[in-house]
């Protein structure tokens, strides 16, 4: 995959850190068994950023295709 391995070690740690790996000794990490219910928190943290998303797109409207108006 040609990736540098510094930054997948910190992506894992920062992982291991909220709880979403956990170790296993000598065999590495292991994708931590997730509550339901923090599941389902999470979805509904999604939902809602989604819908001020969707919100806040429509509010401003279409995007102009030449540019104008851009920052």
């Amino acid at each position: 995959m040609n990736v540098s391995r510094q930054p997948v070690l910190q992506a894992l740690l920062l992982l291991r850190k909220q709880g979403f790996v956990r170790e296993t000794g000598r065999r590495g990490l292991v994708v931590a068994e997730l509550d339901p219910r923090f599941i389902g928190q999470l979805y509904e943290v999604r939902a809602a950023l989604d819908g001020a998303a969707c919100r806040g797109a429509a509010l401003r409207g279409p995007p102009r295709l030449d540019g104008a108006g851009r920052r």
